[in-house]
């Protein structure tokens, strides 16, 4: 199945790497690739929380971290997911639905050298494009929590792309992670094809989800926070 996945969060330049916004986008990416070596193979981090066992129904803040945004925490593609999980009677695992909504990105002032950054707090007046999965769409997990989750076709509003401001499209995109009872994590995988082609290393596009309420501050989460170990395969 085609899918652009929002996300898809993971593109930098509009979530590639920021390679269409730069003056020599091959070889500052050939670059880059290089420089990001040591946190590709740096692993560490550890996964908080075990399989959830009781019903969980809600709103998440979700933020994921993009090889492309240079593992840069500030620059970070967000979400608020309506999460909805029933565990199995009697067995292990349960049945998990997401309905995905990228925000709107805000400009920090000149002063803080960042640019755009999510919102300082979490509201729906701030969710941007066509939301991703669906409330009565149903994926398994199982006895660890883990699922996985495809996507169709999707198209990330340049709003919500804090590195350029840049519509992004993604094909073949997919989620797998791990549900606990507070928190869950994805990797990201799948083909950027706008506003350039980069294949994304799922270890390295890892996502972050949070319990929250309209009206919370936004999360915030650190480097070691998007570590692979944090979301282990």
């Amino acid at each position: 199945m085609r899918v652009r996945v929002f996300v898809l969060a993971s593109l930098a330049c509009a979530s590639a790497v920021g390679l269409a916004c730069i003056p020599n986008p091959s070889g500052d990416f050939d670059q880059y690739k290089e420089d990001i070596v040591p946190f590709a193979s740096q692993g560490g981090g550890t996964f908080d929380g075990s399989a959830a066992t009781e019903a969980v129904e809600g709103t998440f803040y979700g933020a994921c971290l993009s090889e492309l945004g240079q593992n840069n925490p500030d620059k970070v593609f967000s979400f608020l997911v309506d999460t909805k999980f029933t565990p199995n009677a009697g067995a292990p695992g349960g049945q998990l639905s997401l309905k995905l909504t990228v925000i709107k990105t805000q400009q920090t002032g000149e002063q803080t050298n960042i640019g755009r950054v999510p919102p300082e707090t979490v509201s729906r007046a701030n969710q941007t494009g066509t939301p991703l999965g669906s409330e009565t769409s149903f994926v398994p997990t199982d006895a660890e929590g883990k699922f996985n989750i495809v996507f169709g076709n999707v198209n990330v509003p340049g709003d919500a792309n804090p590195i350029s401001q840049r519509p992004v499209e993604i094909i073949n995109g997919a989620m797998a992670g791990r549900f606990s009872q507070n928190s869950f994590c994805t990797r990201l995988s799948g083909d950027v094809v706008v506003p350039i082609s980069v294949t994304l290393t799922p270890s390295l596009n890892v996502c972050q989800f949070r319990p929250i309420k309209d009206g919370d501050p936004t999360p915030k989460f650190t480097k070691d926070d998007y570590l692979p170990g944090t979301c282990p395969e």
